[in-house]
């Protein structure tokens, strides 16, 4: 989201929350493989093509992104951060079997709850601009 919403002024919410996640995903990325569990390339593939599949949506606009896009992609985003909590939540209670450090992801729920906070800034610009009258060429109101 960070990346094609950056002619909006919700850019700055969006860009710690894009840095964070990618480390997040670099630590997983390890967590699996150092626990010898298996990476599911075609669920990342499957994933990736949603996420373009979602873009090429119907909404009247060739070269233009739709007031509503916005609205949508961080609900999704919403969720998408509350779920990683749970994971979070689930790794810091299995830390001690799995030999894994407990604080580290008591973090990174801590770090996910300041993201939710970031996404429905996001959010709360997004609704307030998406039916407005003047807002027939873009979002960045």
């Amino acid at each position: 989201m960070a990346k094609y919403f950056t002619d909006t002024p919700v850019h700055a919410e969006l860009s710690s929350p894009a840095v964070e996640i990618g480390r997040e995903r670099e630590l997983l990325t390890g967590l699996i493989h150092d626990l010898g569990t298996r990476q599911r390339p075609h669920r990342q593939s499957l994933a990736w093509l949603a996420e373009h599949f979602g873009r090429l949506k119907r909404n009247g606009r060739l070269l233009s992104r739709s007031p509503m896009t916005l609205v949508l992609e961080s609900e999704l985003m919403r969720a998408a951060v509350m779920a990683k909590i749970g994971g979070w939540q689930t790794l810091e209670e299995l830390a001690p079997q799995l030999g894994l450090e407990q604080s580290t992801f008591a973090r990174l729920v801590t770090q996910a709850e300041v993201q939710i906070k970031a996404v429905d800034c996001v959010h709360e610009h997004a609704r307030r601009n998406a039916f407005r009258k003047d807002n027939d060429k873009d979002i960045a109101s």
